[in-house]
């Protein structure tokens, strides 16, 4: 028995909500009869638009992702593109190039042998001298 009036009281309350309608409609009726020169105002500014998207054309062909520019340290031969995948090979490039024509090297290869274990000898000795004032 107490079923019966649940059932019908959702009943009539969905009912009651689903005559229920977006007001946009009636709202613009009602501003175009308030002020007649509306429409050609909203005309003119969709010209504008239109007129707008004319002269700034999309480039759909660089994606999203590209349009990310990233930002490399100064490097000799290396010119951003602003296409980041492109700019991520050309660093990659310049940098190696910029390595293969500035040679390092390490003092193991002016020192022999033997230099090398007098220095160490040398270091470990300064290290371990007291400091006296």
């Amino acid at each position: 028995m107490l079923i019966l009036p649940i059932v019908f009281t959702a009943i009539v309350t969905t009912s009651s909500f689903a005559q229920r309608t977006c007001g946009t409609t009636e709202y613009y009726q009602h501003r175009l009869q308030v002020d007649p020169s509306l429409a050609d105002r909203m005309a003119a500014e969709e010209s504008k638009l239109q007129e707008w998207i004319k002269t700034h054309p999309q480039n759909n062909s660089v994606l999203a992702t590209e349009l990310h520019t990233a930002k490399f340290p100064p490097l000799f031969g290396f010119t951003p593109t602003g296409i980041e995948k492109i700019d991520r090979l050309n660093y990659a490039k310049a940098k190696e190039a910029y390595k293969l024509s500035q040679p390092t090297q390490s003092t193991s290869s002016f020192l022999s042998e033997e230099e090398m274990k007098a220095a160490r000898a040398a270091r470990q000795k300064n290290q371990l001298t007291p400091i006296i004032k």
